[in-house]
């Protein structure tokens, strides 16, 4: 393909995703933003130990996120609009590399071009590029992808200055987020199908190559194990079987259909009340023989899927299997754990399509399925976005309300806050980061302030009796004092 054509789709995929992800750059800061932003406003020697342990909802070892925020925050102060840029540049750039390695990959102008459109404008992505917090995401995925690339260029050109280059990718990666422990067997997969001669010669470079990248893996989890306490790791890894059955119809049920938009339509109290079904009766035999029964349906249609000998399937469905790899025992969910897989998906989405249209010879569908999906994703977005912003919007009202509050006290004083909003239709208000948040709009202040959670009427009367102090309680769409 001729240059010029190179970048019109270039422009193509770039015009997408930023007319599906624009409405969401306008949203204010959500929860544990204030955490990421507070912990990271100064570094140097006394807090480079946040890099590692820091406020409970975040402890984890991602150093290079850190240091995005710290970036951020020192050139461009509490401006949301310019971390949601960040983001949405760093979705862009993946959508790009994805292009470009898929034509590297299988020379197919057609097949690369038409992944990405559905990468970049998927609605998956919704948590990802409308949450600051989740931006570790996108920024691994950007790593990893290097990283992929460099290590193709080693194949091809047996250069060892880019096997080192791919090594150093791959470290950076781990440095952002847990996505990239998976990078080993990435490097085994394509040693293995690149290399020519018999199945031996194959595998015995494939492991050669991929021992260095599974020891930066190793070290990374030991890092993890030593620096994370017991109680946090316990809280969010589980060896039950069920919670990885659990998670994989997450994962195929999130990619397939749009479900927060879905649950905006029926009832987010309906989300609400399946997510504590699946969460606290995990050993109920309903529940594991209704999860068993989604598995199987995922199942049969992968089988049937891989017997079609769908060109590109396979390397789609590597894709979804080595995202979801690192979350697979993870104890809870989340949209963000699906950025890299979507990676997979769409390639999948994107072969099926074109299979079809093959199959018919009447291309025409071809193009009406991609405006189709793009219209959707587009609506899709552009519905929920509207609640990302209104959750920024209580953000800021109880930030302003919260700073109101605190003038009315003298300086020393300890003031109390309960029953702070969480969510809206699943966008995060303040199911934590209002403490860190209060500090970072007013660092003048000279009172201490306390989040106390959620509290029934019992629990409140407890807490002023302990406390001995009037407690602030969110009430509709302000405070009153308990």
């Amino acid at each position: 393909m001729e240059k010029s054509g190179k970048y019109l789709q270039y422009f193509l995929i770039i015009i997408v995703g930023t007319l599906i992800f624009l409405p969401g750059l306008f949203s204010f800061f959500n929860s544990d933003d204030f955490v990421w932003i507070k912990n990271s406003q100064e570094l140097n020697l006394k807090t480079i130990s946040h890099f590692i342990i820091n406020y409970d909802s975040v402890i984890k070892f991602r150093p290079l996120v850190h240091f995005f925020f710290q970036l951020i925050f020192g050139i461009f102060g509490l401006t949301p609009l310019c971390y949601h840029l960040m983001g949405l540049i760093f979705h862009l750039l993946n959508a790009i590399l994805f292009y470009k390695l898929l034509l590297k990959f299988t020379s197919d102008n057609k097949l690369s071009l038409i992944s990405s459109l559905i990468f970049v404008s998927h609605f998956a992505q919704e948590e990802t590029l409308f949450w600051i917090s989740a931006i570790s995401s996108p920024m691994v995925t950007f790593l990893y992808l290097c990283c992929i690339w460099a290590i193709w260029k080693y194949l091809l050109e047996n250069k060892i200055s880019f096997y080192v280059l791919s090594l150093i990718l791959a470290g950076l990666a781990l440095l952002a987020k847990e996505d990239s422990i998976t990078a080993f067997l990435v490097v085994f997969l394509m040693s293995y199908a690149m290399t020519t001669g018999g199945s031996r010669l194959k595998l015995k470079k494939g492991i050669l190559l991929s021992l260095p990248f599974l020891g930066l893996s190793f070290a990374y989890s030991v890092i993890r194990y030593l620096t994370v306490p017991e109680y946090i790791m316990s809280r969010f890894l589980t060896y039950n079987p069920v919670v990885i059955i659990k998670n994989l119809c997450y994962f195929g049920i999130s990619l397939l259909f749009p479900v927060r938009f879905l649950f905006d339509v029926i009832g987010f109290e309906v989300h609400s009340y399946l997510n504590s079904v699946v969460q606290h009766r995990l050993d109920n035999p309903w529940v594991v023989l209704v999860l068993l029964s989604i598995s199987l349906v995922f199942v049969m249609i992968i089988i049937s899927l891989l017997k079609r000998r769908v060109y590109g399937l396979r390397i789609g469905l590597g894709l979804i299997l080595i995202g979801i790899l690192p979350y697979l025992l993870v104890n809870g969910n989340g949209q963000r754990f699906l950025y890299f897989s979507s990676l997979g998906f769409s390639l999948v989405l994107a072969s099926t399509i074109i299979d079809i249209s093959n199959k018919i010879k009447r291309f025409n569908i071809l193009y009406a399925f991609i405006v189709i999906i793009l219209l959707f994703n587009g609506a899709i977005m552009y519905k929920r976005s509207i609640w990302w912003r209104k959750a920024g919007e209580i953000c800021r009202v109880v930030l302003y309300q919260a700073g109101e509050i605190s003038r009315s006290y003298p300086g020393g004083s300890k003031i109390y806050f309960a029953n702070l909003p969480q969510r809206m239709n699943g966008a995060y208000t303040f199911h934590t980061g209002f403490e860190e948040a209060f500090y970072l709009f007013y660092p003048e202040a000279l009172v201490k302030v306390y989040d106390l959670g959620q509290l029934d009427e019992k629990e409140l009367k407890n807490f002023k009796n302990n406390l001995r102090q009037e407690i602030n309680i969110y009430k509709g769409e302000g405070f009153i004092r308990f």
